[in-house]
């Protein structure tokens, strides 16, 4: 009887694993569907429904209960607008790049938080480590081909750059400061900046723009809630494996409703990206 519980047990977090790797690809997919988007107006949006549904239950559990922590607030916004910077330039990769390229690229973050750490934070980490590295950013350029860099490629990296810094950050951020803390402070100062390059860009928002924010930030919002629940019932290298699994999504949706193909110096610098990222998933303090 418990064998049969626990089996029934691995089955549903396999079948969540699978949800959560197809769910991260779907706001991409939805962007890339819409084709012509008002990025501005489309960052806003994701920035104000998601504050629309975090403030209350973050005055209810947290403000009420006296469970605020306004220590070291300027990393709240420092990470903000580190991940507004991300979001910005995702969608404008997206747009424009094949959506399992852009997604490639997005996947190569953790190779730029070692980087980081390396030379910038001069944080100690062992051969294995540097060396899954090198060959991990040796894949970014395989897919990326310097050579032939176009903004949307640019973007792109911008992008992974900008998630590994705010995912550093994250490391900075005392313990008693909880995850939806965290969440809310994070919208928080991103809604400033929104607000301002809206202005600027004229203002309006589209009704059909404003329901598709909506989607993908519940999307998001779902993705996170499975992806918080896993990482608490399973061992961290495993949802990393698992996650890259979000790349063959892309592939897929990309042939089926795009016409998008790959080919192998495509896979081959996947193959160089993944790998490595396997390794260091498995390292501690990674």
């Amino acid at each position: 009887m418990e064998l049969k519980a626990s089996n029934n047990f691995s089955l549903t977090i396999v079948f969540l694993l699978f949800i959560a790797s197809f769910t991260s690809v779907l706001p991409g997919f939805f962007i890339k569907f819409e084709g012509e988007l008002d990025v501005f107006q489309f960052i806003f949006v994701r920035v104000l429904f998601s504050l629309t549904i975090l403030l209350p239950v973050f005055f209810w559990s947290e403000v009420k209960k006296n469970k605020v922590n306004n220590d070291l607030w300027w990393l709240h916004l420092i990470r903000a607008q580190l991940g507004y910077l991300a979001g910005l330039s995702s969608v404008y990769a997206i747009q424009n790049l094949p959506i399992a390229t852009a997604t490639a690229v997005f996947y190569s973050s953790p190779i730029f938080v070692v980087l980081i750490s390396l030379f910038l934070l001069k944080v100690r980490v062992g051969k294995s480590v540097i060396i899954s590295v090198f060959i991990g950013f040796c894949g970014v350029l395989i897919i990326v081909k310097p050579n032939d860099l176009e903004y949307s490629m640019f973007s792109a990296l911008v992008s992974a750059v900008s998630v590994a810094g705010s995912n550093l950050i994250i490391k900075k951020i005392p313990n008693d400061c909880s995850y939806l803390q965290s969440l809310t402070y994070y919208y928080l100062w991103a809604l400033p900046p929104s607000l301002v390059l809206l202005y600027f860009s004229g203002f309006e928002i589209n009704a059909e723009h404003f329901g598709l924010a909506v989607i993908v930030s519940l999307l998001t919002l779902l993705f996170s809630l499975v992806n918080l629940y896993l990482y608490k019932v399973c061992e961290p290298s495993r949802i990393a494996s698992f996650e890259y699994l979000g790349l063959v999504w892309s592939a897929i949706l990309g042939f089926l409703y795009f016409g998008e193909n790959v080919d192998w110096m495509f896979s081959i610098g996947c193959f160089f990206i993944f790998v490595p990222l396997i390794v260091i998933s498995k390292v501690k303090g990674f």
